[in-house]
């Protein structure tokens, strides 16, 4: 960004503003880079194609395919993001803190259905191959015991991930919350429940200003695509609360520290069974505890996790 220096206060110190034409400078600069990732993956994509024409790549790089088109749908989309590029920063610095995080969480989920909407109804609906196995579950234990023997039962995206989703499906068909509807709500929830989660971690390691900054763009994110379409949404919210948990953990003391952190890793190990890639995120509360000096709360966090996964391997599953 290039800056240009302005008179500085009497002290001496300079004041620093950023240049018009730099900042429109390097967000071309970055627009063009990106463009150029994008269509190097494409030709990287096509070669693979041509190579292997079994390749599930229908529009490279992308797993889907080319659908140009504009739904009457898609003006309620455009008219929240209009709405929101004019008042969502103004809004983000001046509401009340507790008052912002319910509103990231709000607008959050109102974003991801409006974007969803586009394709109708049935983009609401989550992951249907969760819910076609969920009637193949008798029992918690004989279905964890033999998820690993069983495996080429069950759907694509139940061989793809641990057990904990389509179980937690199971267990709210239990209770009379099944169907597609309920799993739709849960996901579109949990995706959304990311966006505060987030904002409470930013405040708690640099700053509530840079947080309330972050707020427009967590909830206009691009994963948004998938809040309310996809189990992964679910899957992030959770992670997300077990980080900032832990994360919280770092900067308090004593019981409310141990708390936290237990809480933490109590979510974290539930996490683990939603998706394999979950494991990567314990970098980001250990680099923060280490950051701090602070062992403690991974110790105690360590405990939760060590308890949820050695329930599921009594259960049968590791």
């Amino acid at each position: 960004m290039v800056r240009t220096a302005t008179a500085g206060p009497p002290d001496g110190r300079t004041r620093w503003r950023a240049h018009p034409w730099g900042v429109i400078a390097a967000t071309a600069g970055a627009l063009l880079g990106w463009a150029g990732l994008v269509a190097l993956a494409r030709w990287r994509g096509l070669a693979v194609i041509h190579r292997d024409p079994r390749a599930a790549l229908p529009f490279p790089p992308l797993a889907a395919r080319f659908d140009p088109r504009f739904p009457w749908q898609a003006v309620l989309p455009l008219a929240l993001a209009g709405v929101m590029v004019a008042a969502a920063p103004r809004l983000a610095a001046r509401v009340r803190w507790r008052s912002l995080l319910i509103l990231g969480f709000v607008a959050a989920a109102g974003w991801a259905v409006a974007l969803a909407q586009v394709d109708g109804r049935t983009g609401l609906t989550g992951d249907a191959d969760y819910l076609r196995d969920v009637p193949s579950i008798h029992a918690a234990g004989t279905f964890l015991s033999g998820f690993v023997a069983n495996i080429s039962h069950y759907s694509q995206h139940v061989r793809a991930h641990p057990p904990g989703f389509v179980l937690l499906l199971w267990a709210m068909r239990r209770v009379g919350l099944g169907g597609s509807g309920w799993e739709g709500a849960l996901v579109i929830a949990g995706g959304a429940a990311a966006v505060p989660a987030a904002l409470l971690a930013v405040r708690e390691v640099a700053g509530e200003r840079r947080a309330r900054s972050a707020a427009p763009f967590l909830v206009v994110v691009p994963i948004a695509i998938w809040v309310a379409t996809s189990a992964d949404a679910f899957f992030m919210g959770a992670t997300a609360w077990s980080v900032v948990l832990i994360v919280l953990a770092t900067g308090r003391r004593r019981r409310r520290s141990d708390a936290l952190a237990l809480g933490g890793g109590v979510l974290f190990g539930a996490s683990l069974f939603l998706s394999y890639g979950v494991t990567l995120v314990a970098l980001i509360p250990t680099a923060v505890a280490m950051a701090r000096g602070r062992w403690r709360p991974l110790a105690v966090a360590a405990m939760g996790v060590i308890a949820v996964v050695a329930g599921f391997a009594v259960a049968g599953f590791w």
